[in-house]
């Protein structure tokens, strides 16, 4: 009975273990066709991470167009190779890249090659022309599984009955992110000087921006009302102490007269 148990759970193992393999199999298989893909796992690999782990591209809207993030804080001198089309050196070097499935090389896409016809698999990785040395960029990677690179178009003789062969075509392209900073070879804006005018103050304003006595007077001369028809406040209050002093001299003759008749 022991040994039949053994023996169940040994047979149970190696089932599982085949179906393991099996499962990875197919998943790093050659796809079929275009609609194949949604069952793997696409990313992106090239000279910015040494071809080795894929940043990983996503169809979240489930709109047919895999995205990624490609962001490199300063591009080195390894990262750029010489470039070739068709297996023909095109005397250029760029920092490039391509998509792949599964972080595997049996299933990848890069640029359209004319002579072979092709994306899928092209040996002509996608140039990233705006990458410099030295300098940082971002670039975001698209994988359209639904439409063709507009190149293949091109050709008279590619994808016109492709059928469930149009994987072989599949568009690879980018977008640079741009950025606020200016570029290198721009001066940044000079911010103009206040003319000497604007800086020295008027001869009629203090510091504060107040206008100076001088100018109060001025104003105030000029403002001021003719004395002649108008008492100012020293005439008036003269006037009424003269009224006061007479007011009382009458109240000291009555009160006189008025002592002696007694």
């Amino acid at each position: 009975m022991r040994k039949s148990k053994v023996l169940s759970v040994a047979l149970s193992s190696v089932l599982v273990a085949t179906v393991a393999a099996a499962t990875a199999m197919s998943v790093s298989a050659e796809i079929t066709a275009s609609s194949d893909i949604p069952n793997h796992k696409v990313g992106v690999t090239g000279g910015f991470n040494g071809w080795s782990e894929d940043v990983e591209l996503t169809d979240a809207d489930g709109d047919g167009v895999y995205e990624g993030v490609v962001e490199i804080a300063e591009v080195t001198e390894e990262m750029i190779k010489p470039w070739s089309v068709d297996d023909v050196d095109t005397g250029e070097s760029y920092l490039q890249f391509k998509v792949r499935l599964d972080g595997e090389w049996t299933d990848s896409w890069g640029n359209y090659e004319p002579l072979h016809d092709r994306c899928w698999n092209s040996q002509s990785n996608v140039p990233v022309k705006e990458a410099v040395a030295g300098q940082p960029i971002t670039f975001t990677v698209y994988f359209d599984i639904k439409n063709p690179a507009p190149a293949a178009l091109e050709n008279p003789d590619s994808y016109a009955e492709a059928g469930d062969d149009d994987y072989m075509y599949l568009n690879v392209y980018y977008k640079v992110k741009e950025t606020a900073a200016p570029a290198a070879s721009e001066e940044p804006s000079k911010v103009e000087e206040p003319s000497k005018e604007a800086e020295a103050p008027d001869s009629n304003t203090n510091a504060t921006g107040t206008a100076s006595k001088d100018e109060t007077s001025t104003v105030a001369s000029e403002t001021q009302t003719d004395t002649s028809s108008v008492p100012t406040g020293d005439a008036t209050s003269a006037a009424a102490l003269a009224a006061v002093v007479l007011a009382s001299l009458g109240v000291a003759v009555v009160m006189t007269k008025k002592a002696s008749a007694k």
